[in-house]
């Protein structure tokens, strides 16, 4: 190859190292500007999320009656039933909650809550029936009070078994627990503390009421 058509093709290979080294600069430098927009928008994001998560927290707490339907049975009689007590743990960010399914010895408790640094929920179970543990992660819904829980797993396999949920507040008195796949769907209804309060005792009344002797107006008949 002449040396002409040499000097010609290191030119173009040095023009284009050039353009490759400008292009990359220009990638780079707009990265580092996405980088800053989305670090600039993050508080204003998590801000905006943390006091709906707070909401829907605090709306958790309480004691709920809980109905369980699995795949198929859709207007019969609950395959199972329990009860579940959830309370605040620390602060407004974080719930704890115990469950004892109905007629069984199966007993289970975890935790509900949210992480202002990722703008996440965070959810962990574990119960007596099995050794186990179930640890969720989970992104609240912008436009609705729902909160979808993913599986994370500690191991590569732990989360083979886990399944992705979703968490609904449907009211102020009934929310849902379901499977993405629908196998099975909880309802939860808040128990009514006025509905579980002891009866009142009608007996006091009657006792405070002053009897009437009859002795003194008989007495006065006679004197008359």
């Amino acid at each position: 190859m002449p040396m002409r058509s040499l000097s010609k093709c290191g030119y173009i290979v040095v023009g284009a190292v050039a353009i490759l080294a400008t292009a990359a600069q220009s990638l780079v430098a707009q990265d580092a500007r996405r980088a800053v927009a989305s670090a600039a928008r993050v508080p204003l994001e998590r801000s905006s999320v943390a006091p709906a998560a707070r909401s829907l927290l605090h709306s958790l707490v309480g004691t709920w009656r809980f109905d369980i339907w699995f795949a198929g049975n859709l207007d019969g009689a609950p395959d199972a039933s329990g009860t579940r007590a959830v309370s605040a743990l620390f602060d407004d960010l974080r719930v704890e909650w115990t469950e004892q399914l109905d007629h069984t010895a199966v007993q289970g408790q975890g935790m509900i809550g949210f992480d202002e640094r990722s703008g996440r929920f965070y959810s962990t179970s574990v119960s007596n029936a099995g050794s186990g543990a179930e640890f969720m992660t989970g992104i609240p819904d912008a436009a609705e009070p729902r909160i979808t829980f993913s599986p994370m797993s500690l191991l590569l396999d732990a989360g083979a078994g886990q399944q992705s949920a979703a968490l609904s507040m449907l009211d102020r008195d009934h929310f849902t627990w379901a499977p993405l796949d629908h196998a099975w769907r909880a309802v939860f209804t808040r128990q009514n503390a006025q509905a579980v309060a002891p009866a009142q005792d009608a007996k006091p009344p009657q006792d405070a009421a002053p009897v009437t002797d009859a002795k003194p107006a008989q007495d006065a008949k006679s004197t008359q």
